[in-house]
This record gives structure tokens, sequence and C-alpha cells, in this order.
């Protein structure tokens, strides 16, 4: 929340109006974000075994728990400083184990370079700002950087599923962008 006011995302509504009323209510944002947390190693283990299908369909999943945690947070006012730690840590710890044993076998390792660094900026910034007794919002570029990450491993999954090399290319595009954005993210909170 920002001065008091609710923030809320585009995505927010269409979300609300598909998924809200299917959680019950007795299950908190951060019972969400802890899914998350299981089901990163279980993405892991498909991946690594070559099971691309059934890894990416379980990654999907996991990256719509970061869609459906914030949502239910904003919705049901449900914000905890809790909250605001686990789910970009939840975040972080799939984006960047899916890099480490999908994406880098299949993207320039210097695109995966700036990208390892862009993420550890953002670790970096909210530890900054933590210390000073601040609590960053999570901003619109944040989010676009996000979802440029996981359509960016979709797209290997797509690759590799179907061996069509087209879609690795195009991943390495939408990674180029969530750089962009990540950076944009970055200096739009000051770090």
């Amino acid at each position: 929340m920002t001065d008091g006011k609710k923030q809320f995302f585009v995505t927010d509504k269409l979300v609300a109006f598909l998924f809200l009323n299917l959680i019950p209510k007795k299950v908190r944002p951060n019972h969400i974000t802890i899914c998350r947390f299981v089901l990163t190693p279980i993405v892991i283990f498909l991946f690594l075994r070559h099971h691309y299908f059934w890894g990416g369909l379980t990654f999907l999943i996991a990256a719509l728990t970061d869609l459906l945690d914030g949502m239910v947070a904003r919705q049901r006012r449900q914000i905890t400083n809790l909250g605001k730690i686990l789910d970009p840590l939840a975040d972080k710890l799939l984006i960047l184990s899916v890099f480490l044993v999908l994406v880098i076998p299949c993207i320039n390792i210097w695109i995966l370079g700036i990208l390892f660094l862009v993420e550890f900026l953002f670790i970096v910034g909210a530890v900054i700002y933590r210390q000073q007794g601040l609590h960053p919002q999570a901003n619109i570029w944040g989010k676009i950087k996000m979802n440029l990450e996981v359509w960016g491993i979709i797209f290997i999954l797509f690759g590799l599923i179907l061996h069509a090399p087209l879609f690795i290319t195009l991943s390495s595009a939408l990674f180029i962008l969530a750089i962009i954005f990540g950076l944009t993210s970055l200096i739009s909170h000051g770090i």
C-alpha cells in the first residue's frame, strides 16, 4: 500500500473476477506464497529429469501463485510485512533456480549474467530499503520484468518440447526486455 491507499494492478480485477471466489477465505496470501516455495524444488526435479512438459506445467502453476498471492492480499486487505519479504524471495528462488537448471544451457551466457546481476541488485536494494526502515512496493516495471522472465522460460520449454529453436531465440529477446524493465524498476525505486 502506498500512502494509506490500496494499490491495485490492472490484472487484479480480472484475476479477482476469475479466481477470488474460488479461493476460500481461510486461505491467506502467505499460504499461496508458501505453495511457490514448495513447488520450486518439484519444478527443478522435473526439469533435471528432462520432464519438460510436467516441469513446465508445475512451473506455470508456481508462477501463477505469484499473481494470486498479491491479488488476494490487495483485494482482501491482507498485506503483511512477512508477505512483503516472502513473496519476492519466493519469486527469486523460483526464477533463479529455473535459470540455473533450464535456461543456462539454452541462452547466451551474457544475457543470463546481466539478468542475474539485475536480480542481485533487486535483493541488495530490498535489503538496503529494509535497513532504512522502508518497505518498497512492487511497481509495474518489476511486474512486467517478472512476466517477461516467465514467458521467456515458457518459450524455452516450447523450444525444448517441440524441438523448435525459434522459441529459444524468442526467449532471448524476452530476457533482454526483462533486463530493460528490471533496470527501469530499479531506477524508479531510486536504487
